[in-house]
């Protein structure tokens, strides 16, 4: 309970603290437009859950403390990547958006051995956040909806894996 949920409310001091509260601010309100308040707190909350137990399971040791909103707050970036896939999952330029997708997710890959960040948490957190997005049934329940979704969920699979590949070369990466 500690390290996964308590940790998404402590942080390390006043400016690790102020880093996740502004990412909030930037990007809070616009997940909650997006999504409802109560989509929006269940997935905050559910992100962070996720981008902790993620990183527990990539690094279990018992000394380890990790805190902080990131995987949380990364979550919510996660959740408005799900939100537009769920809007352009049956568009012709998908791939497009694809792409960048990919190339976002490679260069944060490619940089997440630096500092002192729980970059697998924050990763967990970003996927926690596209993936509870997906899954949330949304506000629209009609036939196309139902195959949009069928559509998305197997490009979501796609993604997941590719996501899930990348995630082991950063573990196998580190040496842990």
């Amino acid at each position: 309970y500690f390290r996964l949920v308590l940790a998404v409310f402590l942080h390390f001091g006043f400016r690790h603290f102020i880093a996740n509260m502004l990412t909030l601010l930037a990007f809070g309100p616009i997940v909650e437009r997006t999504l409802g308040t109560g989509r929006f707190l269940l997935t905050y909350l559910l992100a962070g859950i996720l981008g902790n137990l993620l990183s527990f399971l990539a690094r279990p040791d018992v000394e380890s403390v990790r805190a902080g909103a990131s995987g949380a707050v990364l979550g919510l970036i996660g959740a408005l990547v799900g939100a537009r896939v769920k809007r352009i999952a049956a568009a012709p330029s998908r791939f497009k958006t694809w792409h960048v997708l990919a190339a976002g997710t490679v260069l944060y890959a490619w940089i997440a051995g630096t500092g002192h960040a729980d970059h697998i948490a924050h990763l967990g957190g970003a996927l926690g956040g596209c993936l509870i997005t997906l899954l949330l049934p949304g506000r629209e329940h009609d036939a196309a909806e139902r195959e949009r979704r069928r559509s998305m969920y197997y490009t979501l699979l796609a993604v997941t894996i590719f996501l899930l590949a990348v995630l082991w070369r950063v573990i196998g990466g580190s040496g842990a």
